[in-house]
């Protein structure tokens, strides 16, 4: 979040950026869990599982929160961001 912050946050993006930002906050909510029971693989499941279970009480559209589950549930951008994958890989996952 602070490096997005301090080098995007004047940046154009398709979204609030208040939206983006819970994304930000929100997107390993589920690794701890996932970790303690031992397969870090389950992160973006739990992830989504613990974003439904608070989404009501969040301040954004029903279709906004089913944008960040898109992005969260699984690492494409993680991956996209570390030059694994390119950018038509990461539109066609998403």
């Amino acid at each position: 979040m602070n490096e997005f912050e301090q080098y995007f946050s004047t940046t154009e993006l398709p979204t609030s950026k208040n939206l983006f930002r819970l994304m930000l906050a929100l997107h390993d909510i589920g690794k701890p869990k996932a970790f303690n029971e031992g397969n870090k693989n389950n992160q973006y499941q739990y992830t989504v599982e613990m974003i439904n279970n608070v989404r009501n009480a969040l301040p954004f559209q029903s279709t906004e929160i089913d944008l960040i589950i898109a992005l969260v549930s699984n690492d494409v951008l993680g991956l996209y961001m570390q030059n694994v994958i390119s950018i038509e890989n990461v539109k066609q996952q998403l």
